[in-house]
């Protein structure tokens, strides 16, 4: 229905009503009328919408289960999807902070890599670990 999936999506965008009217170019009160029901938006406010959200327009209306266009998306980007559709708000805060974890970490050890060449674990040149360590900070703006 269209009124839950409007909803979902403007939660997990943490807008409000008001601020997602404003980026639709619509009055304050529409969105609050789409989400209880009261009226549904016209075809090309509908395509602006699934534009906004980057959803198909019949993921909208409730014709298909999908949250995303998944034409270019690979085989496991879809089943993450489909898993986190079936996620609380509270567990999908804790899988983003957890993927933030692991691609801040890859960042930093690629920086690394760049940095001082091979493995790393093993520095190939005079540096320190701890110095290597706060060049990789620097570069990250890493607060102590």
């Amino acid at each position: 229905m269209f009124s839950d999936s409007l909803k979902k999506l403007r939660k997990a965008k943490n807008l409000t009503q008001i601020e997602l009217a404003k980026k639709l170019n619509v009055a304050n009160g529409t969105v609050g009328n789409w989400e209880s029901g009261n009226r549904q938006p016209d075809y090309e406010t509908l395509k602006k919408i699934a534009e906004f959200f980057n959803v198909t327009t019949d993921y909208l209306l409730g014709r298909e289960q999908t949250f995303l266009k998944t034409n270019s998306l690979t085989e496991n980007q879809k089943k993450g999807i489909r898993l986190a559709e079936q996620l609380s708000a509270e567990q999908m805060e804790k899988v983003i902070e957890y993927a933030s974890f692991l691609k801040s970490k890859e960042e930093k050890e690629n920086a690394y890599i760049a940095a001082f060449g091979g493995d790393i674990n093993l520095p190939q040149n005079k540096e320190t670990p701890k110095e290597a360590q706060d060049i990789i900070d620097k570069t990250f703006d890493v607060e102590e």
